[in-house]
């Protein structure tokens, strides 16, 4: 091709006559290489075609910038085909671009200079003329060369912050997306446990009515056996003294001791524990206060051995309670010579269990319950049953 054909080859450029070409000419180059990168990265993951699109235009005119860029121009492909077809459209870019890459490598020889005319003043006004529009065209195309380099930044820098906020955006989404599944997660949860929560109310509910229902019909039977025992008591005739009668006490809920008899005296005590009376026996109670010179087994075998002794002098019915963590077996009783040994079951104190056994009786059982405790003592008050001091209870038996 000739040196003056304005036609682009379609042939890669070779790297060196890009790098060697004029800079005005490069940086003409320049703002059409801007547009090509960024129209085929569009379409063209090509790492390498990245890394040079995201480079400032102002550095693609010199330096490494420009080599890279000569280097992606001579390997050819959909870049130097755009370029190719930018720079062909460009009409004050075609001619200049097309000669240096045609040009030899080696240098021609200059033409010879034709002779200056004998007058050449006017020539040489007129071609100073020509060069100040030269010039003028120049710095003119260097000024829409840096506005379209300034544009083409812009543009690129646009581009990465909306890519940038899109990328922020999908972010959110998916993070939104995540607090609404695991919102639905705690919701599914949260009514579930309310369910539960419901059920094991209505259970207890439930189970609390039973037991009250219960507790009423046991007082209900309380009450008639109570009124028909009163009953009986009234139609029964009053038996005639043919002689003096001794003192005595009268059964119930307490029983009533003859007015000189005063409660808890060794007396009274006596009184109390007649044939068939039912004497409910705190264990510990008893034989920590009056035998704890002997051990937990000396203490429970001196305590019955003088219930066995009541039993055949006295004829009573004795219950002596021990707690059952200190004892022989937790929750047994057996009986001995007609006395019932009782050790209370796993997390019932002794205390509990003469409290289960008055409220099990007919109310209108006449009970006698040995016990110092205080707090005994005050929970069985509302039961109305005899209550007898150890050492009364002692005293009387010896």
């Amino acid at each position: 091709m000739a040196h003056d054909d304005p036609t682009v080859p379609t042939a890669p450029p070779d790297p060196a006559r890009l790098v060697a070409m004029d800079d005005d000419l490069w940086r003409g180059v320049v703002v059409h290489l801007r547009r090509s990168l960024v129209e085929v990265t569009r379409l063209d993951p090509d790492p390498r075609l990245k890394r040079l699109a995201a480079v400032p235009t102002s550095r693609l005119v010199a330096g490494r910038a420009r080599r890279d860029a000569a280097a992606a121009l001579a390997a050819g492909g959909p870049l130097w085909v755009d370029l190719r077809g930018r720079v062909v459209a460009d009409p004050e870019l075609a001619a200049p671009v097309a000669r240096a890459l045609l040009e030899d490598a080696a240098p021609r020889p200059a033409a010879p200079t034709p002779p200056p005319p004998a007058d050449d003043g006017g020539e040489r006004e007129r071609l100073r003329d020509r060069l100040r529009e030269l010039r003028d065209d120049r710095d003119a195309a260097r000024r829409r060369a840096d506005g379209e380099t300034a544009r083409a930044d812009r543009e690129a820098r646009a581009r990465e912050e909306l890519e940038a906020a899109l990328a922020t955006a999908r972010a959110r989404i998916v993070d939104l997306e995540q607090q609404l599944a695991r919102a639905g997660e705690d919701r599914a949860a949260a009514v579930d446990r309310e369910r539960r929560r419901g059920e094991a109310t209505l259970a207890e509910v439930t189970e609390e009515l039973r037991l009250a229902r219960r507790a009423h019909q046991e007082r209900v039977r309380r009450d008639r056996a109570a009124d028909r025992a009163e009953q009986v008591r009234a139609t029964q005739p009053a038996p005639t003294p043919t002689r003096p009668v001794a003192p005595r006490v009268v059964p119930g809920r307490p029983s009533r001791l003859p007015e000189r008899v005063h409660p808890d005296t060794t007396e009274a005590v006596e009184l109390l524990l007649h044939r068939g009376r039912l004497v409910l026996v705190d264990g510990y109670n008893v034989t920590r206060t009056h035998r704890a010179d002997l051990d937990l087994e000396g203490q429970r075998r001196w305590l019955v051995n003088l219930l066995v002794g009541a039993v055949g002098a006295r004829g009573i019915e004795p219950r002596v309670v021990f707690d059952g963590h200190q004892g022989e077996g937790s929750g047994s009783s057996r009986r001995d010579r007609g006395v019932v040994v009782a050790f209370t079951p796993s997390g019932v104190t002794a205390d509990d269990d003469l409290v289960f056994a008055v409220e099990a009786l007919d109310p209108a059982r006449p009970v006698v319950v040995v016990t110092d405790d205080r707090g005994l003592r005050d929970r069985l008050g509302p039961y109305r049953v005899d209550l007898v001091s150890t050492r009364g209870f002692l005293g009387a038996l010896r």
